[in-house]
């Protein structure tokens, strides 16, 4: 009777903490892909456990005040367990430290703890249980802990300990550690209602991610989706809905840019901070490792793994309507946590396993300051002809919203699976589309790959013998003529073609035309573009010269400066080097009447007109600058001066100083912004692309004449 009442509270102080375990195992869906781990988190403590085939996992639903700590790494055993004596606790250090093991009963009352000096090397203790029940051990080093479950059903009443007994061979019973870690109970870990649990379950190269909210035992079906980019990386991926989706940020990674070079047409890719082009060096930095890569919005579209794509804008809101709307689907998708995310990151609980992180952007010239404030990911819709849309997520905030961003922007990227999943034996389906069909001579032709099935290369034939294996390519049509074009999409499963017979229609035109103008006794160049004759170089009318010295110039009255010139007379300022190649700065009032006779001050639509001609803001900078570096200092990004146009970085004047001479080039227009300002275009160094921006018009800038 007396065994029977022991028995009683033995079972009713287990229960106490135990009574409520579930057991969680894992088979694959697919026979033939074994597993090989599972990793299980507890998302709201941190908590770890690892666990190897087919082992399972028990979750403690405890409110103790046992703190089961983290298995990162399992290493420990003990043996035998359960067992009717004493037992022994077998684990591996990697290097000398101090450990610590304690030891608990079910109440999470601490019975014993031992701190102990180890060595590099395989140790053993010795457990002696007070009485027959469960157990826990933990075990703290320097860098890792784990916890461990031990059950006693010896008869023999006793004091607790923890020995140390040696680092000798393991016990002559266990014969090799797979036996050993037969011999091993369920691996344990601790929640309470509410909490997530993710599992990270990994076969070979494949790895899925489940999360759950735990109520019941269970045995989960796991199935395994192949996610390798080209150069055969693999990632995590985690089905969300019907969707799969990838469960980290795409890095692939063909090229690297400095964040000051950007395209609206080319492919572009950043790894965050990092300012060379060599790939190696890229893959080695802690950004890359975190957050992989960024992309410009033609290499997003066409950078997935095969059998994944680019999400569309509504597979992003099929998403987020699944995970009930995009004010609550930003915490949901959120990797919870500061170890990436700043604080507050409000609402964050991953629960989906989608661990969206904080990868902030390459915007404009440079890198944007958001990395740990918010992430961005591309979405494969545009909006209007140079720019697509995005979902953004903040750390102060729990929801997701959408945004149109220019596609020279760099963000993020994460692919959906495709809904039918292609045969290995797939080939490409080519297709393209032509920026415009019926031009004049001399006019660029923008191609945008539209092929799917993931080719891997590309060859494009414009018809008129000119051949490019860009997978977004330009081309400048310089004969009249109608021409065929076609483009053949491969990759390792065979090729496919698409062409377009008597596609392009080029007609006689004037563009590239080259002329002269006299003016104030100086003599031009000029140059046709799109039907409109422009100044091929600056402006250099000076009537009178203005000292730096002698005023900030004005906003009404006519200004006129030499670079670095600080005199007043005219014969002498005409006589220096920077004004026979540079010519004048001009205020604005200046400027709307420099021109000659039957010429003008383009406005910003004559400007915006030509950059569009020419391939748009993105890319015209380099086809108007001069090449080299004779006065552009390098890099002179992109600068090929192909149409003869000669663009020069003549700098400003404005606050009193000259500034910016070889970095930058700016040039009037007649359009006012407001009754102080006006509009102007500029272009950099460093940059491919132009830029139109409002300035003082006591601001002193070059004068490009159109003819009327």
């Amino acid at each position: 009777m007396k065994n029977i009442i022991c028995l009683f509270f033995l079972v009713s102080a287990i229960s106490t903490v135990f009574a409520q375990n579930l057991t969680i195992s894992f088979q694959p869906k697919v026979s033939s892909t074994p597993i090989d781990s599972v990793q299980a988190t507890n998302l709201k403590t941190n908590q770890i456990v690892k666990l190897f085939g087919s082992e399972s996992l028990v979750l403690v639903k405890t409110t103790s005040s046992i703190n089961l700590l983290s298995d990162k790494i399992e290493k420990g055993y003990i043996y035998p367990n359960p067992t009717n004596e004493n037992a022994i606790f077998y684990f591996s250090t990697d290097k000398s430290q101090q450990a610590e093991l304690r030891l608990y009963n079910a109440k999470g009352q601490l019975l014993y703890q031992k701190k102990q000096n180890l060595m590099l090397g395989t140790h053993r203790f010795e457990l002696k249980f007070p009485v027959a029940g469960i157990y826990l051990v933990s075990l703290l080093e320097s860098n890792e802990s784990g916890s461990y479950k031990v059950v006693y059903t010896g008869k023999t009443i006793q004091n607790s300990s923890i020995s140390y007994i040696g680092n000798e061979k393991l016990n002559s019973r266990i014969s090799n550690l797979n036996q050993l870690k037969g011999a091993t109970t369920d691996k344990t870990l601790t929640y309470t209602d509410g909490d997530v649990i993710q599992y990270s379950v990994s076969s070979v190269e494949n790895t899925t991610i489940i999360t759950e909210i735990p109520t019941v035992s269970k045995t989960f079906d796991v199935d395994f989706v192949s996610c390798k980019d080209i150069d055969n990386k693999s990632y995590k991926v985690v089905k969300i809905g019907s969707q799969w989706w990838m469960a980290e940020n795409l890095a692939y990674l063909p090229s690297v840019n400095p964040s000051t070079a950007g395209s609206l047409s080319a492919p572009f890719y950043y790894v965050y901070d990092y300012t060379g082009t060599d790939v190696a060096v890229a893959k080695k930095t802690a950004k890359y490792r975190t957050y992989g890569v960024l992309y410009n919005w033609p290499a997003a579209i066409a950078a997935c793994p095969q059998g994944w794509h680019l999400p569309s804008d509504a597979e992003w809101s099929a998403l987020t309507t699944f995970l009930g709307g995009e004010i609550w689907a930003g915490g949901k998708l959120k990797e919870n946590g500061n170890s990436h995310w700043l604080s507050p990151n409000t609402g964050a609980t991953n629960e989906t396993g989608f661990a969206a992180l904080p990868a902030g952007s390459r915007y404009g010239p440079g890198f944007s300051l958001d990395v740990g404030y918010l992430g961005m990911c591309w979405s494969s819709t545009e909006d209007g002809a140079n720019s697509a849309w995005d979902r953004t997520i903040y750390t102060d905030e729990g929801t997701i919203i959408s945004e149109s961003f220019s596609y020279e922007n760099g963000l993020s990227v994460r692919c959906v699976r495709n809904s039918e999943i292609l045969s290995s034996q797939d080939v490409p389906i080519s297709d393209f589309l032509v920026s415009t069909s019926s031009i004049t001579n001399g006019q660029r032709v923008q191609f945008t790959d539209k092929s799917t099935n993931n080719p891997t290369s590309w060859l494009w034939d414009f018809g008129d013998t000119s051949l490019s294996i860009e997978q977004y390519p330009w081309h400048t049509y310089n004969t009249p003529g109608i021409y065929t074009v076609s483009l053949k999409a491969t990759n390792n499963n065979g090729g496919n073609t698409k062409t377009l017979t008597n596609y392009i229609n080029v007609i006689e035109g004037n563009n590239g035309s080259a002329g002269t103008l006299v003016y104030a006794g100086k003599t031009y160049q000029t140059i046709t573009i799109n039907g409109k004759e422009w100044m091929a170089e600056n402006l250099a009318y000076l009537p009178v010269v203005s000292p730096p010295s002698s005023s900030d110039s004005s906003t009404t009255d006519p200004h006129y400066y030499v670079y670095c010139y600080n005199g007043t007379d005219v014969a002498a300022a005409k006589l220096t080097a920077n004004y026979s190649t540079y010519g004048v700065l001009y205020n604005w009032p200046a400027a709307m009447t420099a021109c000659p006779p039957g010429w003008h001050l383009p406005s910003k639509v004559e400007w915006s007109a030509l950059t569009t001609f020419l391939g748009g803001e993105g890319v015209v900078g380099g086809i108007l600058k001069e090449s080299g570096y004779t006065h552009w200092l390098s890099p002179n990004t992109g600068a090929t001066n192909e149409i003869g146009f000669s663009a020069l970085p003549a700098g400003s004047f404005n606050g009193g100083w000259f500034n910016d001479i070889g970095y930058y080039g700016y040039w009037w227009s007649s359009t006012e912004y407001d009754a102080g300002e006006a509009w102007l275009l500029c272009m950099h160094n460093h940059f491919i692309s132009v830029f139109n921006g409002s300035f003082s018009k006591q601001d002193c800038f070059s004068v490009r004449c159109i003819r009327d």
